[in-house]
């Protein structure tokens, strides 16, 4: 590419000055050779937009949130459908045991009862047996949750302590 005369005038380069322009400034005014003035305007920088490489991270992240985002949901999604599919437990039962363990009294013996208070659930009952398990209040709590077809679906063994029942094995009272 063949440089201009050095002693073109401003109105035949343009030259913001005016003057001669140099070889350095046309260079760099045309530097791929399109015709095109590379230079940014002044106080923007000429690296103002995102690389391919930024855009390439950017990207990646937001897909890798998007799917941590969905396997979450995914994973809640089937859990709720293994709680909806599923009959109740005998952890229910003991719930239920330890709420009226507060204000009523264990005595050994067996006890029963069903789930028909909850539409999903009908069918199904439980089983209980109570003994003393140590001396000064101890005592275990056997549960069986049978379902509709009579087998047992869920077995749960259970301590609890109250003090205030009485039971038949010595110790300090």
């Amino acid at each position: 590419m063949k440089l201009p005369d050095q002693n073109m005038g401003l109105m035949d380069r343009g030259h913001p000055i005016g003057g001669p322009v140099s070889d350095d400034w046309f260079r760099r005014r045309d530097a791929d050779g399109c015709g095109r003035d590379d230079r940014a305007p002044e106080g923007i920088a000429n690296d103002s937009a995102f690389t391919l490489m930024e855009v390439m991270i950017a990207v990646a992240i937001f897909f890798m949130a998007m799917f941590t985002i969905l396997a979450v949901l995914s994973s809640s999604l089937h859990a709720a459908s293994l709680l909806r599919s599923s009959g109740p437990t005998a952890g229910m039962v003991a719930a239920q045991l330890a709420a009226t363990a507060l204000t009523n009294n264990f005595e050994e013996g067996s006890d029963s009862g069903n789930f028909n208070d909850i539409p999903i659930y009908e069918g199904y009952r439980w089983v209980s047996q109570t003994t003393e398990a140590a001396t000064n209040g101890l005592w275990r709590v056997d549960i069986e949750v049978i379902n509709p077809n009579g087998k047992p679906d869920s077995i749960l063994t259970v301590l609890f302590y109250s003090p205030r029942s009485k039971g038949s094995h010595l110790g300090l009272q």
